[in-house]
């Protein structure tokens, strides 16, 4: 009978330790998205422009993962919406797969 108390106190500890850990565990995760910055409202490109170009002017910082400029990927370009002007849609994401 004494052996079962005993486990049944350490069964209980144990999971009282778990849940503690698991509740600061979260408590430190990242869950804040990384911001694109831009010097500017828009870009002049050619059409033919690569990737780098399109990014010009563009930066990235996360809260915990700090610069990730490096890291910015162009999601999209639109059609044209009037003559020459399209929409490009940029995205980037941190350590914790968080995305801004």
């Amino acid at each position: 009978m004494k052996i079962l108390k005993i486990v049944t106190v350490t069964v209980f500890l144990l999971s009282v330790l778990v849940s503690v850990i698991g509740k600061y565990h979260a408590s430190k995760l990242d869950k804040t998205a990384p911001v694109i910055l831009s010097d500017g409202a828009e870009i002049h490109v050619n059409t033919d422009a690569d990737e780098k170009e399109l990014k010009k002017g563009l930066t990235a910082t996360d809260n915990v993962d700090g610069d990730l400029t490096d890291s910015i990927v162009v999601a999209s370009v639109s059609q044209f919406s009037q003559k020459g002007v399209c929409k490009i849609k940029y995205c980037v994401f941190d350590q914790s797969n968080n995305v801004g």
